[in-house]
């Protein structure tokens, strides 16, 4: 892969899956400290409108961080709804407007990949970061292409995209105020069959 065109090769073949699905954990570090922020997730999609994505935050007070509240966002015949503990379920307007307002609360998380599953404004879109060099590297024993890239704020990324799937398995940054982030994503499926009711949720 080379630096110029990593980003659209990435895009083009998250546009292209007919059925995705993963598990994944956003880690999270701020400068200084020792203590790391866990938010776990998963994503479900399967074309042309179907999407669903949970994820589990941790209370960011070290002392607390037993407490966990759960989220999640999906789209089905219904249309989209959002559920928080403790707020209930709500209709939005439009599953982009879903994914985007959960984008600081995941940690990016519910964004990275959807975002190129549903072609809406990709968080790594060229103009927003730039490539400078692709490597050789490994992610929990999958062989990758490893993006090395920094946004217009000279922050840097790396991207591991899977040399065999070219799918994306880690996000690793350094964001806002120097905290680290490492978003990681496995048990990821594409191309299958995906019934009805992983995306007909009843939440009370």
């Amino acid at each position: 892969m080379k630096p110029e065109s990593v980003l659209h090769e990435l895009h083009e073949r998250y546009a292209g899956l007919q059925s995705y699905q993963d598990e994944g954990v956003l880690l999270s570090q701020l400068p200084g400290s020792d203590f790391v922020s866990e938010t776990k997730f998963s994503t479900f999609f399967r074309r042309p409108d179907r999407f669903r994505f949970d994820w589990t935050s941790h209370h960011p007070y070290p002392p607390l961080k037993h407490i966990t509240t759960d989220h999640c966002i999906w789209q089905s015949a219904s249309g989209v709804q959002s559920w928080w503990q403790g707020r209930g379920t709500e209709s939005v307007a439009d599953l982009h407007i879903a994914i985007s307002g959960a984008k600081g609360v995941s940690g990016g998380s519910s964004y990275t990949v959807p975002s190129m599953l549903l072609a809406t404004e990709p968080v790594f879109a060229s103009e927003r970061l730039t490539v400078q060099a692709v490597v050789a590297g490994e992610t929990e024993g999958i062989d990758c292409h490893c993006a090395i890239a920094f946004d217009s704020r000279k922050r840097p990324y790396r991207l591991y995209i899977g040399r065999d799937d070219l799918l994306l398995h880690r996000v690793s940054s350094s964001v806002m105020n120097g905290t680290m982030s490492d978003e990681i994503r496995r048990a990821i499926r594409t191309g299958h069959s995906m019934d009805e009711s992983v995306f007909t949720i009843d939440r009370a």
